[in-house]
This record gives C-alpha cells, structure tokens and sequence, in this order.
C-alpha cells in the first residue's frame, strides 16, 4: 500500500478495492445476470447492471468517485421488491453476500 494510503482511509480504499475485484470476478462469470453485491447496509450494482436498475426502476445513479464507475445503491430493506420487478420484467437477478 502507497504512503498516502496509510491509516482509515487506506484501509476503505483497500477494503473497496478487494470487494471490486471480488465483485468483477463474479460478474465476468454471470454476464447475463444482474448483480446485487451486499456492501454493509446496502446492496450495490455496477456499470450496465446499474443502468439496467435505474431504467427499469427509476433508482438514482451515481458515479462512483472509489470505482471509476457507475453504480446504484439498494438498501437492505428494498432489496426483495427490486429483485422481484426485474425477474417480472424477465432479468435473471443474483445477490452477492
């Protein structure tokens, strides 16, 4: 790790860093399946999977300033519905604990 990631901060991006490759590991195998990835208290979708969930959905995306990427955040509490109306509109979904 770089000097200027030393301490809290160093370790998120670290944190952040492992759970993305993690992420993109798993979606390079289940291309045709959006992907929930449990992050804390919420669940997060990245790139086309988040903008397949902010058509489909109307959710808010963001820019992920960590990431370099698209993402949409879901609360834990949302989860089910979402999951629910993408299967309805005939999206394969998986949740990434």
């Amino acid at each position: 790790m770089a000097a200027s990631c030393k301490g809290e901060e160093g370790d998120r991006l670290l944190q952040a860093s492992v759970a993305w490759d993690a992420w993109q590991n798993i979606k390079c195998q289940y291309m045709d399946v959006v992907l929930f990835f449990k992050a804390g208290k919420f669940y997060e979708l990245y790139e086309l999977d988040a903008e397949i969930d902010r058509r489909e959905l109307d959710s808010k995306m963001i820019f992920s300033s960590v990431k370099k990427c698209r993402q949409v955040s879901i609360s834990e509490s949302g989860i089910d519905e979402a999951v629910q109306k993408l299967i309805a509109r005939g999206y394969k979904v998986g949740r990434m604990e």
